[in-house]
């Protein structure tokens, strides 16, 4: 199976564990369902997914190390969920991710250099969360970009 697509079907508990082993998995759509569980670890094993669509369920705690070895990511939604904690330092290893939104959650302390690194990303969400710091200089060049979006941060500064 490439393509799972179950968004807005009213699924409530868990992402069952058996979504782990689809290792042909290419798009994973589980939006607008209910769901309330933490992103496993177990996520790492989807070597072949480019879409994470998780947007707008009740997720929580931190994004997995394992994550941030999906280097075929090319667009990831998380927004509307209870993501929080601190973002990993190893954005550098997702080469082709181009759309990138995870507003809306409990995101804190200072913005990842690595991600303004992405010589790929074409549009970036971090609003609605609780960043703080100042923006590091990595950023300036996705200024460049038609959508970035760091609004209602209150703690995060220019320099």
């Amino acid at each position: 199976m490439k393509y799972l697509w179950l968004g807005a079907n009213n699924i409530n508990g868990t992402i069952p564990k058996s979504v782990y082993n689809l290792k042909e998995l290419e798009s994973l759509v589980l939006s607008y369902n209910n769901l309330v569980d933490t992103l496993s670890h177990e996520i790492g094993r989807l070597k072949n997914i480019s879409q994470l669509r998780l947007e707008y369920n009740k997720l929580y705690s931190t994004l997995p190390d394992s994550f941030f070895l999906l280097t075929n990511l090319q667009e990831v939604f998380l927004w509307g969920n209870r993501f929080s904690g601190k973002l990993n330092r190893s954005f550098k290893l997702l080469k082709r991710l181009k759309q990138f939104s995870i507003s809306y959650n409990e995101f804190s302390n200072e913005l990842p250099e690595s991600l303004g690194e992405l010589d790929s990303l074409e549009w970036v969400d971090l609003s609605q969360n609780n960043f703080d710091g100042c923006f590091p200089q990595t950023f300036k060049k996705l200024c460049q970009l038609p959508v970035v979006k760091f609004d209602y941060n209150p703690l995060l500064l220019a320099r």
